[in-house]
């Protein structure tokens, strides 16, 4: 399913996603806490049946979010977005979720994001969930995603952007195992030598998941653990 974003669409999707992340209401009163939490949790998970349970059971949540502390808002969507999740992002939609320019980087939808970014240029440097910024989620949507990830670094996005823990959008490149993202990002100046806050480097991580092809790209590119 292709979107076809309206102006109206476009201009109303973008501050959508940084209201989860930084502004966003809380949930109402009457939802419970501890439910909206374990809805955001599975919707990390890629748990669909137990997401469709919860929905019947509380409809209200699928525009809920949950702050996991310091006004770090999260909700489904945006939790499925920066996860790669395409069955649970179309899921969510279809209940009746709102868009985000998020969600839409990283389901690969080139002329919604194209739209959003013209009419608001700036929304390129724009952040979600956990501080994990538009151009990661365009590489966590791995292939049909890779029109945007193109059209996001031609725009000039900051190829170093650090998540809230520390990781870049090479790091999750390598993590996912995306060796092209990986070479892509090296050539527009992508940094292999970030360290995340729990310690690991590109090059660890590789290591650690053992792709040859990205081990070597790397160490071409002077990054050390």
């Amino acid at each position: 399913m292709t979107l076809r974003p309206t102006r109206r669409q476009a201009l109303l999707a973008v501050p959508a996603a940084p209201a989860l992340a930084q502004t966003a209401a809380p949930a109402p009163a009457q939802q419970d806490t501890n439910l909206v939490k374990d809805w955001v949790a599975k919707a990390h998970q890629r748990k669909l049946d137990p997401m469709r349970a919860l929905l019947k059971q509380s409809p209200e949540l699928i525009h809920s979010s949950y702050d996991w502390g310091a006004g770090d808002w999260e909700g489904a969507l945006q939790a499925a977005a920066h996860t790669g999740s395409h069955d649970m992002a179309r899921f969510l939609l279809d209940s009746g979720a709102r868009l985000d320019l998020l969600a839409a980087a990283m389901l690969g939808e080139l002329a919604f994001v194209k739209l959003s970014l013209q009419l608001l240029p700036n929304s390129i440097r724009l952040r979600g969930a956990h501080g994990i910024p538009l151009l990661s989620h365009a590489v966590a949507g791995a292939e049909p995603a890779a029109p945007v990830f193109e059209f996001l670094l031609d725009s000039g996005a900051d190829v170093n952007t650090v998540h809230n823990n520390g990781m870049t959008p090479i790091a999750l490149a390598v993590q996912t195992g995306r060796r092209d993202a990986v070479r892509r990002l090296l050539a527009k100046g992508a940094n292999p030598g970030i360290r995340a806050k729990n310690g690991a480097t590109p090059l660890s991580l590789a290591l650690k998941l053992g792709d040859p092809g990205i081990i070597a790209d790397l160490k071409a590119a002077g990054a050390t653990e």
